[in-house]
Parts: C-alpha cells; sequence; structure tokens
C-alpha cells in the first residue's frame, strides 16, 4: 500500500530535482485523475434522479469525469452533441430513432456542466448511468490512491514527465517517463478487462 506521502517521496528520487512542493503534489495528483480516468478504472453506475416533467437539463456531478452508458426507465439512450440536439428542435435534421432517447453534455449559463435529455422524459422515469468517476485528490499525507499499489508507478513517472517538461533541457527525460505512465495505463485497462472477464466488476454506486 503506497501512501500521498510515499507518493511524494518516489517522485524527488525519479525526478531527482528539487520540485517546489504544491507543484509536485498538484502532479501527482493529476497523474493519479489521468491515470484512473484513462484506463477507466474507477468505474460507477450513479443515479441522476427520476425525470421531472418538463426538465431537460439535470446535474451531472463534479464526480463524472465520463459517461461510459445511460439509461431512461431501462431504455439505453444514444449520446449526441448539443449542436446536434440542437438541430433537432429547430427542425434541421430528423434524428433517427429518437423514441428510444437521446442524451447530451452541455455547460450551462454559469458553466457548469449539465446532463441534457432529449427528447424531454416523462415524470418519474429513473435516469442512471455507468460513469468513470473522478477520483477524489490526495491531500492528507496517508490517503491511499484507488489503484492496486502496483500501478502507483505511472502516477510517479506522470509527476516526473511534467516536471522534466517544465525543469530539464533534454526531452528525452520527460518521454522516457511518459512512455512508462502509457504503457501502465494500458496494463491497468487490461487489469480492468481481466476482471470484468473473471466475475463482475465492483463498481461503486454513486
Amino acid at each position: 500500500m503506497h501512501t500521498f506521502d510515499d507518493l511524494r517521496v518516489f517522485v524527488d528520487e525519479f525526478a531527482d530535482l528539487d520540485l517546489d512542493a504544491n507543484d509536485r503534489d498538484h502532479r501527482i495528483n493529476e497523474g493519479y485523475l489521468e491515470l484512473c480516468i484513462r484506463s477507466e478504472w474507477t468505474q460507477a453506475r450513479k443515479e441522476f434522479g427520476p425525470g421531472v416533467d418538463g426538465q431537460e437539463a439535470y446535474g451531472l456531478g463534479d464526480d463524472v469525469a465520463r459517461i461510459l452508458s445511460l439509461r431512461l426507465d431501462g431504455r439505453l439512450l444514444r449520446e449526441i452533441t448539443e449542436d446536434t440536439r440542437d438541430a433537432f428542435v429547430s427542425g434541421q435534421t430528423i434524428p433517427a430513432r429518437i423514441d428510444m432517447g437521446t442524451y447530451y453534455i452541455a455547460p450551462d449559463v454559469t458553466g457548469v456542466r449539465q446532463l441534457g435529455l432529449y427528447p424531454t422524459p416523462a415524470g418519474g422515469d429513473p435516469i442512471s448511468g455507468r460513469i468513470v468517476r473522478r477520483p477524489s485528490p490526495m491531500l492528507d499525507a496517508t490517503d491511499v490512491p484507488a489503484v492496486p499499489y502496483e500501478f502507483c508507478g505511472g502516477i510517479v513517472a506522470y509527476a516526473a514527465a511534467k516536471a522534466y517538461a517544465y525543469t530539464e533541457d533534454d526531452p528525452t527525460l520527460a518521454d522516457r517517463a511518459m512512455r512508462e505512465f502509457e504503457m501502465c495505463v494500458q496494463r491497468l485497462t487490461q487489469a480492468r478487462r481481466k476482471f470484468n472477464r473473471s466475475g463482475p466488476f465492483l463498481m461503486k454506486q454513486m
């Protein structure tokens, strides 16, 4: 088990640089986020609540990094862009299989991401999805990343690659560290798929 403090030490040793502590911690959490999202390790099921009559947009939540699938009252919805939705509404485009329903992600007037459903669902219909959850950043020294300890090296490699990119003239150092991170993403993705094949992948209910 590797803690946040362990990762700090590993980054300092890996990069062999006198890094600013705040920048180092930011890069570690950035690598942790990238590793989880790109490998889809932090899959979860999330309930977005029942549909409300006349309401098209619903809160997406800061925890949602990516929607893998979305269902309305058990029916699988098709993802579209906000531009496509606008074309539907204006009559510029006639959607195929619109009866099955669609969804899109777009910011509201304040810039907060919203989940949009088109056509507007009937009131009371459950809205649920399979998502990739955005992991909470590590803040305390004893915090432990939500990935198996053998993949924590990828987090360290990412942080080191970013440090090299800003502090070293030799681009091969950053490239080598980033390649190590990319390999870790691939291996963690394979591990997740193996879990899926061998049995139900335990996805947290959000």
